[in-house]
């Protein structure tokens, strides 16, 4: 498959091309909408900034509370929330073989304190955490491909696609579905109120909040069933237009030259702490030429011993089994440079501008989850 099949098109890529093109048409609609909700996102943004939820605070509330909570269990005989230090090694041991006093763990409030139970912090992610992003059962059955989205909606225009809203989704399904497949809905498959029901589901899931998915048992069993396929192959379209039609995302477009070392540097460490924190990000980069853009999932991050890193990849462009064993990938070099298994030479590299934002939102429904099943 050539990888043109399934390029990004960035805000200007897009205002070039005809306004006839479905895609064309949903993304210049959606820039439109985006400039005028700016200013509310500038707004949301301030609130999250006093409320602490912000991702610099999590990265620090993280590392504080992996120090804090695994020697802190409150005991039956304490006092109401108060938390005692159990320093004894045997003790914690003990007490660790009997129930798991960790994140989404089983042990009962009394042994266990809430904030360890369902910690406000990247931890509450690692729920899912067995979710590889490679894997065939944690991904969306169809492509990133112009020959599958021809028959929906909204196809994609000639050299175009739609990466962005592909990982977005895949992001989202796996880090917040929560697939129930011994519980079926009273309704019969393909119905008008089976299909109502799980088109909320998409789109609570897409909205960043923790859900229950009754009925099937993974991503890929659920994007395999035809009524639930068209409504996701939207959903990544409209995914892409809301991200990839906004000013903010013009800066890599047009980056197509070759990383410092310390870009490099930075970009290898924040990643790679995003991949220890069970997030597996999006990357957007630049290759071939300016405006030539595409975002895929990072599963893992490898040093070599030439002082090079390889980003292991989920490209939507790729069959699931074409996304195992690491067969897409970019290599960084420690001088900065970067290249990948399908897309030659790489210009500029950046961590997907909603990561952040997503990942903090993300964290808040999942606490919400949790807290509430635990009685916490």
């Amino acid at each position: 498959m050539k990888l043109s099949r399934g390029k990004c098109l960035s805000v200007l890529g897009v205002v070039a091309v005809l306004w006839a093109c479905n895609q064309a048409g949903l993304g210049v609609g959606t820039a439109v909408s985006n400039l005028a909700s700016a200013p509310l996102d500038g707004l949301r943004g301030v609130g999250n900034f006093l409320t602490g939820k912000t991702y610099s605070n999590y990265t620090k509330k993280t590392a504080t509370l992996r120090v804090e909570l695994p020697q802190t269990c409150t005991t039956a005989g304490s006092h109401a929330g108060q938390a005692i230090r159990i320093l004894d090694p045997a003790m914690r041991a003990t007490l660790g073989s009997a129930c798991k006093c960790a994140p989404w763990g089983d042990c009962p409030r009394n042994l266990c304190d809430c904030k360890a139970l369902c910690p406000d912090s990247f931890d509450i992610l690692s729920v899912h955490a067995d979710r590889l992003p490679g894997a065939p059962a944690h991904g969306l059955v169809f492509q990133n491909d112009p020959d599958f989205f021809a028959g929906t909606r909204h196809p994609m225009v000639q050299g175009g696609g739609y990466c962005w809203g592909h990982a977005s989704v895949t992001s989202k399904f796996n880090r917040l579905g929560f697939f129930d497949p011994g519980h079926e809905l009273t309704a019969p498959r393909s119905s008008k109120e089976w299909r109502n029901f799980y088109s909320r589901v998409i789109d609570d899931v897409t909205d960043n909040k923790a859900t229950q998915i009754p009925g099937f048992s993974n991503l890929a069993e659920f994007s395999s069933h035809p009524t639930i396929q068209e409504m996701l192959a939207e959903k990544v379209a409209k995914e892409w237009a809301g991200k990839a039609m906004k000013l903010g995302t013009l800066g890599i477009a047009m980056k197509d030259g070759q990383m410092s070392p310390d870009t490099a540097q930075k970009l290898v460490t924040d990643v790679a702490e995003r991949v220890k924190n069970h997030q597996a990000p999006q990357i957007a980069f630049t290759f071939g030429r300016k405006f030539s853009t595409h975002i895929v999932i990072v599963s893992s991050v490898h040093a070599q011993s030439n002082g090079s890193h390889v980003f292991c990849l989920k490209d939507s462009n790729f069959s699931a089994s074409q996304n195992q064993r690491c067969r897409r990938h970019i290599v960084i070099g420690a001088d900065g440079s970067a290249s990948g298994s399908d897309y030659g030479a790489i210009g500029g590299i950046e961590v997907a501008s909603n990561e952040d934002s997503d990942t903090v939102a993300q964290i808040s429904s999942l606490v919400k989850r949790c807290r509430g099943e635990r009685g916490c």
